[in-house]
């Protein structure tokens, strides 16, 4: 008998010796649907990165990373698609309401399906120096580091934000007063060391535009999905190389 009451003793203590943190659940924020080349991903949990595979399930925190010629794409939450070009990385967080991309370095697109959004919930594109809410939209962010100091200061990036489809509101931050920019579809904004300029400059249009029905293919068939993956790729290509 005494030894029974000394086995639950140890095993109480046990239990409070062991951090909360220990028994807390990573909380899922999507599964990736495309690997491409070389991609890793980076968890507090692992030691060190390890390479991010078909399937594969992304939690809030994770920081995911992309090699040279490659790609990366993430279902989030089932409302958006985010893919991750190459020589890329970005950390998505989760709050109530709010799903967080922070794209640290390179280029990513994101495709939100307004309709699976929930009433009050948003996604927000955040870079060293600028945040993106969006909706409904599809938009690419490209994010450079124009020197390489050894702390990230906002100064050194430049961010630029393109919507494809929808509408963005983009804001810079690191400022008390921050300027705010509306975004309609075929415009685009730069964020460099000054501040946000007035207004957006107009991009051009490639002739194969995703559509609103073309995106929530995304959604639904493979088959259908690889076409739209087709005209995005397409429409960046044509936004990267305008005398084309």
């Amino acid at each position: 008998m005494l030894r029974i009451q000394w086995v639950r003793l140890a095993l109480v203590a046990l239990v409070v010796a062991v951090p909360a943190t220990a028994f807390a659940q990573p909380t899922k924020a999507g599964v990736v649907t495309t690997v491409l080349g070389t991609a890793t991903v980076s968890r507090a949990s692992l030691s060190q990165p390890v390479p991010l595979k078909f399937k594969d399930d992304v939690f809030a925190q994770d920081r995911v990373s992309t090699g040279d010629d490659s790609v990366a794409r993430i279902l989030l939450g089932g409302r958006a698609i985010v893919t991750v070009r190459e020589r890329s990385s970005l950390t998505i967080t989760e709050v109530p309401h709010v799903s967080t991309i922070d794209v640290g370095v390179g280029r990513a697109a994101i495709a939100v399906a307004k309709e699976r959004m929930k009433p009050g919930e948003t996604i927000e594109i955040r870079t060293p120096n600028a945040v993106a809410g969006i909706r409904g939209t599809i938009v690419v962010v490209e994010v450079d580091r124009t020197t390489a100091p050894a702390a990230q200061d906002p100064a050194t990036f430049t961010t630029r934000f393109t919507v494809i489809t929808g509408e963005v509101l983009v804001r810079q931050h690191g400022q008390a007063v921050p300027r705010v920019v509306h975004l309609h579809e075929g415009e685009s904004v730069t964020r460099a060391a000054a501040a946000l300029p007035k207004v957006a400059t107009p991009v051009r249009v490639a002739a194969a535009e995703p559509t609103p029905a073309a995106t929530r293919a995304l959604f639904q068939s493979g088959e259908r999905a690889a076409t739209v993956k087709a005209r995005i790729d397409k429409r960046e290509y044509a936004m990267a190389n305008p005398s084309t």
